[in-house]
């Protein structure tokens, strides 16, 4: 069984749990109307759960979507975009008054991501109309409304690499990302970069653990997007 769960932050109670997301679930987030969206990658699925009782024992919907990694709530367009293999589209999901969860993909999102191994989904911050995407050998900003995959914006000299697993950015262009050093695991790294934005030019620091190892990062921030 896969695991997933929800905790109250900071006391770290546990909310809600499941044991019955797909194979090596990859990404989680809360929707506005109490569901839960995970993405599995060899599960090659999302899964969706209601959260009215503290433990889920089956999805109460599921979608397939190849080697699924990233799931992210749009507040503004209503949706749950999501990442699998090269593709990026969209879902309206919504929670019936008998309990029951519908999802139907928005296919006029749905677009063909330039590069193989799609990874992680983010925020940017500061522009409701663009989304980090990140594949085997890119890093992209997506333009929701003309659905452009661009690697030239501001970073992107030291963000566009291969392999990054995690990305956000601070609403001053500031960058943080990692990607893994091969040290402890192949998809792990000990260190997370962060790219300070200074009057316009970036100074790049290392935050290194000298005992932990880390696949992602996120940007601590209480929005959506």
């Amino acid at each position: 069984s896969s695991y997933g769960c929800m905790v109250s932050y900071p006391e770290g109670k546990m909310l809600w749990y499941t044991q019955s997301a797909a194979n090596n679930p990859h990404s989680i987030e809360l929707l506005p109307n109490g569901v839960i969206a995970i993405a599995s990658s060899p599960g090659a699925e999302g899964r969706f759960f209601t959260t009215t009782e503290s433990f889920s024992k089956v999805p109460a919907a599921r979608v397939a979507l190849a080697d699924a990694h990233g799931v992210l709530w749009d507040e503004q367009n209503q949706v749950l975009w999501a990442v699998g293999r090269t593709v990026l589209t969209a879902y309206q999901v919504t929670l019936n008054t008998d309990g029951t969860v519908t999802v139907t993909e928005d296919t006029s999102r749905r677009a063909t991501i330039p590069s193989d191994h799609a990874h992680d989904l983010a925020p940017v911050y500061g522009d409701t109309n663009a989304l980090w995407i990140t594949t085997g050998s890119h890093v992209y900003r997506f333009d929701k409304t003309t659905k452009a995959f661009s690697t030239d914006y501001a970073g992107h000299e030291y963000l566009d690499r291969a392999n990054v697993k995690g990305v956000g950015n601070f609403e001053d262009g500031s960058l943080v990302f990692l990607y893994p050093d091969g040290s402890f695991k192949s998809w792990t790294t000990k260190s997370i970069v962060l790219m300070r934005n200074q009057d316009g030019k970036m100074a790049k620091e290392e935050l290194a653990s000298e005992t932990g190892h880390f696949y992602k990062a996120r940007v601590w921030d209480n929005r959506y997007q």
